[in-house]
């Protein structure tokens, strides 16, 4: 654990070789480098925690070889470029946060089925919501506020069991808002889009 140390400079790219790491806790420092590829390397790694850093460039792809990966937080950074498909192969990650970034491209469309939280607000994400998030029979949040998404709330969304928390307001969303009564939704933020239809 590095937290709160205000380390700065770039993260070692010999921490790869550190392939017994199951946690990773870098929160509230001064690292303004990449992420380093090799972090691919750590196939044991089951947490990572490193928000709050002046994080630059884009998530590598390799985050695709962690497969043991369950919670990654990134939070209050400055990534850009795309979220990588290679997310999809994570098959225990639980939560993804990467909020408060400078993302930017569409939401894959083949996510983690295992994913409880997706929280992606405030960032420069475009295109549509995939109608894939319906089948996260696990979902229990998805944050996709303040953002630059269009066209409409697919209605596969009614089909994710458990979800629970879901807010996309301030997008550019247009058409109805599908009908969730009989979801499991329990709190709902869709106003400052362009929906015919506001409430549910």
């Amino acid at each position: 654990r590095v937290n709160h140390t205000l380390l700065s400079g770039q993260v070692p790219s010999e921490l790869g070789s550190c392939t017994k790491l199951n946690a990773a806790h870098l929160r509230v420092n001064q690292f303004a480098s990449t992420l380093p590829t090799e972090l691919g390397r750590l196939t044991d790694l089951q947490v990572a925690y490193c928000n709050k850093n002046p994080w630059k460039g884009s998530l590598p792809s390799e985050i695709g070889n962690q497969q043991a990966l369950q919670r990654f937080v990134l939070v209050g950074g400055s990534l850009t470029g795309s979220l990588p498909t290679e997310l999809g192969r994570c098959p225990f990650l639980v939560e993804l946060e990467l909020y408060g970034n400078r993302l930017s491209g569409s939401l894959p469309e083949e996510l983690p089925v295992s994913l409880t939280e997706l929280r992606l607000q405030n960032n420069y994400l475009t295109g549509k919501i995939p109608t894939t998030i319906g089948t996260l029979n696990n979902l229990v949040a998805l944050t996709l506020y303040n953002n630059r998404l269009t066209g409409t709330i697919p209605w596969q969304i009614e089909s994710a069991p458990r979800l629970q928390e879901l807010f996309l307001d301030s997008n550019r969303l247009e058409g109805t808002v599908p009908h969730l009564r009989e979801s499991s939704i329990l709190r709902l933020r869709v106003n400052n889009n362009r929906l015919s239809q506001n409430a549910w």
